[in-house]
């Protein structure tokens, strides 16, 4: 028996000292006070990278380069989630509503300003030009054009696991 223990020991020993290595770069921007508040990430057709930050900024990192939007310089914004869409839309799900970034532009929509049903949302997911977003408490909610639908109002707790089940059933 303690031959047996012995063996396994030095045998997880030995695997775990050469089965393992940790690279780590510091090309992330280097003048973000966000790390490691990292809530989400995507990346689209184009091989370009999103992340979104609990201190409410994108960035996008496109070949070597990163570039940084602050969403809402006015106010504390919580950045939850991140997609972007078949027209190349990036769309971020924070604690203030949903803000669109188009070619540089960052529009903030709330339920004040446009058909957005909640203001507090957490994951989204585009499919398509379709946005799929979860708003904790308050329901499923797909954005199609202009045009808001909310799913389960009032039934839906907080899982990034419900959306991708939604999303798996077609």
């Amino acid at each position: 028996m303690k031959s047996l223990l012995f063996a396994l020991f030095a045998m997880l020993f030995v695997t775990g000292l050469s089965a393992q290595t940790l690279e780590t770069e510091s090309e992330f921007p280097p003048d973000s006070p966000t790390w490691p508040f990292l809530w989400d990430l995507e990346v689209d057709e184009g091989g370009s990278l999103y992340v979104c930050s609990a201190l409410g900024e994108l960035f996008v990192k496109t070949g070597n380069e990163w570039q940084s939007f602050e969403l809402d310089p006015e106010a504390d914004t919580e950045a939850f989630g991140v997609a972007v869409d078949s027209d190349s839309v990036t769309w971020v799900a924070t604690d203030r509503g949903l803000f669109e970034v188009n070619n540089g532009v960052v529009i903030h929509h709330t339920a004040e300003n446009s058909g957005l049903p909640y203001n507090e949302l957490r994951t989204i997911e585009a499919h398509g030009n379709e946005l799929w977003i979860i708003a904790p408490d308050y329901g499923l909610i797909r954005k199609s054009g202009e045009d808001y639908t909310v799913y389960n109002q009032g039934k839906v707790r907080y899982s990034a696991r419900s959306l991708w089940e939604v999303k798996d059933k077609g």
